[in-house]
């Protein structure tokens, strides 16, 4: 009775078998260490179409890195963690709060740090580039994009001006997210003698990362350990995408914590492959009065830091929480404790943006916005520009600010560097920026909601059905 069922030819059966073969593989490879929503959706595609989707898989499922590259990382990850223990600078007033970023991190709470933030995009350029112009020894900068346009050749002058001086210049963007000026990027700065590299490039055979859209999403630049820039932007233009205007934040910082970022650096160096490019040797002056921690999350790092920081912010959180993020595409679990601290009376607000560059993740990330509003969560649309900034600001005393977006990618898949802090100086910075942002964006009401076109809603679930691979 079941050979009816059977293919009828050779070729035929042993496809069928290959086919059962590979849902068994996927089975085996998907489930470990992966969110029950994600291996859902991946068993799912495995078993409709089990060719495409192993092949996919290969490309962009892998949650870890090859082993090689898995080494590597964890032996740069324990190197910056030693050069820490003994070289952090000075360290602030401890809390049960620092103790718990630390225990996530690896990062002890820093003191003695002037830090300014900087909103304006020409500004933060013009800045950076006189920082670089005054460089004495060593020049650090990490970057998820370097363009080959104005801004990007005004860096790569003052960098090349740098080298001519004797300093060390040390350059690494991401592959991917410079992909369109990874070779002329790459030419001006190796002909200017600099030692410059493209990381996270994907190669899983050869030390490279285990999935294609794996990024390292950090923006680090480091001057002789001494003053430091990071946040959410990149090395060019702010209108390089057409109709798309960026709005960003950046930080500066002086004193300890600028060490500790060219420790960073040099961590993500040796992890892609570099060598050693040298470690901090000094911690870094007391430049001021403020106080703060580094949290890096990612490959190498503890992958869920990031969300166990949001969870523990809104777990805490007493009177309101604000959520900035131009990707907000939360798991599961962060949806709840959003909607949580919402309906215990917390004022949460999630400030996105109405300009939008990713389609694909918008509509993914408007799905959700019918059970978080339902829930009391307030929901507004930043109409400027594309606000591009990333930050948390609780109770205005509690801030996190830096390159990681509230979404999975960030979550779970890229590297990320955040700057944590209870300084009351900082979240008054943060609060007059925060609200420049709330005045430039309206509220999304239920009834604009609930009037959205039927393709509209079709598209949003199909969208988050497909979130957890996004």
């Amino acid at each position: 009775m079941i050979d009816r069922y059977l293919p009828h030819s050779d070729w035929a059966l042993a496809y069928f078998t290959f086919e059962w073969i590979l849902r068994l593989v996927l089975i085996a490879v998907v489930l470990p260490g992966r969110p029950p929503a994600s291996a859902r959706i991946w068993l799912l595609f495995g078993f409709l179409t089990p060719v495409p989707a192993a092949i996919v898989y290969a490309v962009i499922g892998r949650m870890r890195n090859p082993p090689t590259r898995a080494r590597r990382e964890r032996h740069a990850a324990a190197a910056r963690l030693a050069w820490l223990a003994q070289s952090a600078g000075p360290v602030a007033q401890a809390t049960p709060w620092t103790g718990f970023v630390e225990a996530i991190g690896g990062n002890p709470p820093s003191g003695g740090n002037a830090i300014r933030l900087l909103t304006d995009y020409g500004e933060a350029v013009e800045d950076l580039v006189r920082a670089i112009e005054g460089a004495r020894r060593q020049v650090r900068v990490l970057v998820y994009i370097f363009a080959d346009d104005t801004v990007g050749r005004q860096v790569i002058a003052a960098l090349a001006a740098a080298r001519k001086r004797g300093v060390t210049v040390q350059v690494m963007f991401d592959a991917f997210g410079s992909r369109r000026w990874r070779r002329p990027v790459l030419a001006a700065l190796r002909s200017a003698g600099i030692d410059a590299r493209a990381c996270y490039l994907y190669n899983p055979l050869a030390g490279g990362t285990g999935r294609l859209d794996r990024r390292n999403h950090r923006k680090i630049t480091v001057i002789d350990d001494e003053v430091a820039f990071m946040g959410s932007q990149n090395l060019v233009a702010r209108d390089f995408r057409p109709g798309v205007v960026n709005h960003e934040l950046v930080l500066r910082i002086e004193g300890p914590l600028a060490a500790q970022l060219g420790a960073q650096f040099a961590a993500d160096w040796i992890g892609d492959g570099g060598g050693d490019p040298g470690w901090p040797t000094v911690p870094g002056a007391v430049a001021g009065t403020m106080a703060a921690q580094l949290l890096p999350s990612g490959p190498g790092e503890r992958d869920e830091a990031y969300t166990l920081l949001l969870s523990r912010l809104l777990q805490e959180a007493r009177h309101e929480v604000l959520i900035v993020s131009p990707y907000t595409v939360l798991d599961e679990g962060l949806q709840l404790a959003v909607a949580t601290a919402a309906m215990r009376g917390v004022a949460v607000t999630l400030l996105v943006s109405a300009v939008v560059d990713q389609p694909l993740v918008n509509l993914a990330q408007e799905a959700g916005y019918g059970s978080l509003m339902a829930a009391g969560v307030t929901i507004r649309r930043f109409e400027q520009g594309l606000l591009h900034a990333k930050y948390v600001l609780v109770d205005r005393e509690r801030v996190v600010l830096g390159t990681s977006n509230a979404d999975i990618r960030s979550l779970r898949i890229n590297a990320e560097i955040s700057l944590v802090s209870e300084d009351r100086t900082l979240a008054a910075m943060l609060s007059a920026v925060a609200d420049w942002h709330l005045s430039h964006s309206r509220q999304l009401s239920t009834d604009q909601w609930r009037a959205r076109p039927l393709h509209r809603r079709m598209l949003q679930r199909i969208a988050a059905l497909a979130s957890p691979l996004l």
